[in-house]
């Protein structure tokens, strides 16, 4: 998917944001598909269900049926997509920066420059991920209250 946007946009825009959209794009597809997994995980590890199984049947079961499943997704898709468009963004800035002359980084350049680039986006995505957590976790007639809360907690510290 990357390389068939990245094709389509690369005569308009540079490359850099040929990229950064091709990763918001694919991102927004591979998130949609993880969420009820994520969504079984998070009640998994705050103790809410003992296993995936009936993580599963409670969301199938519960007042929202199988959108049970989905919750959250608005809040996932807000934290996943800017955290790796920026990623990429990033890093694509952070190695321009290191080649300077050169073409290719060393693979433990790589590594640092993924590594920075990623907690520069964790840091500026976690409030995101913070929320989606709770939301993903709140009973299901409570998330809204849920966010408010965290919403509200974020303004008054």
């Amino acid at each position: 998917m990357w390389l068939a946007v990245s094709d389509v946009v690369y005569d308009k825009y540079n490359h850099q944001q040929a990229q950064g959209l091709a990763s918001a794009l694919g991102t927004f597809v591979g998130t949609s598909i993880r969420i009820p997994c994520e969504m079984m995980k998070q009640r998994l590890q705050v103790g809410r269900q003992q296993n995936v199984v009936e993580a599963f049947r409670a969301a199938i079961n519960g007042p929202e049926g199988a959108r049970g499943l989905f919750r959250g997704t608005a809040a996932t898709l807000s934290r996943e997509v800017p955290f790796y468009t920026l990623g990429m963004t990033f890093y694509m800035q952070l190695k321009k920066m290191a080649t300077c002359e050169r073409d290719e980084l060393a693979p433990l350049q790589t590594i640092a420059l993924g590594a920075a680039s990623g907690a520069m986006a964790a840091i500026l995505t976690t409030p995101g991920d913070v929320m989606k957590t709770r939301i993903m976790t709140a009973p299901a007639d409570k998330a809204w209250v849920v966010l408010w809360n965290v919403v509200y907690a974020a303004n008054c510290c």
